[in-house]
């Protein structure tokens, strides 16, 4: 059985439902780049958000595998959990299809937006496969000391592909300051 609040605002889906739409490896880096965040409630109604860095840990796939915090591993991502059963997770599907650049046709279907085509230079970077990387990275080997490290280490893991160092600051400089600080503050 799994905990759900009574009375749920109707811009949160829940999380499964979110991973089904746009799938887990686009949902995943929304999260982990804290685009989007993922909710809780508990018995009592009570909200308590998933921290970004939760998601490139081995709980943060759990909870993306199963749709909801799995009552074994609650306490291990910060949630209080009165009783022995899953906790409902929940994204709001505004923040969601804003961040996955959603056109929506009518009210029963959508399709994502095609980017147009690269006209020359670079060509484009595939950003989930970077922040995938950058997320792995922090889980498995913590946060390097400065930002320029820690784009190195993402494009030498990323090879050709790898976007240059301008872009990679814009869309990665982001990410790594709010997990500094996030470190820093506790």
């Amino acid at each position: 059985m799994t905990i759900t609040p009574a009375f749920l605002p109707e811009e949160l889906i829940s999380l499964e439902q979110a991973r089904d739409e746009v799938g887990a490896a686009i949902l995943g880096t929304l999260l982990v780049s804290n685009r989007l965040k993922a909710l809780c409630f508990d018995p009592f109604g009570h909200c308590t958000p998933i921290h970004s860095t939760v998601w490139g840990t081995d709980a943060g796939r759990q909870i993306m595998d199963a749709g909801v915090v799995p009552f074994g591993i609650a306490q291990q991502v910060g949630i209080q959990n009165y009783r022995d059963e899953d906790i409902g997770t929940y994204v709001d599907k505004h923040a969601l299809f804003a961040n996955i650049e959603v056109v929506t046709e009518d009210d029963e279907s959508a399709k994502v937006e095609e980017k147009p085509k690269n006209k020359g230079g670079r060509p484009s970077a595939d950003w989930d496969a970077v922040f995938i990387a950058a997320a792995c990275h922090i889980a498995t080997d913590g946060l390097p000391a400065t930002q320029s490290e820690f784009i190195g280490v993402l494009q030498e893991k990323l090879g050709a592909k790898a976007p240059g160092d301008t872009q990679m600051k814009e869309r990665i400089g982001p990410l790594f300051n709010a997990v500094r600080k996030a470190l820093t503050t506790g």
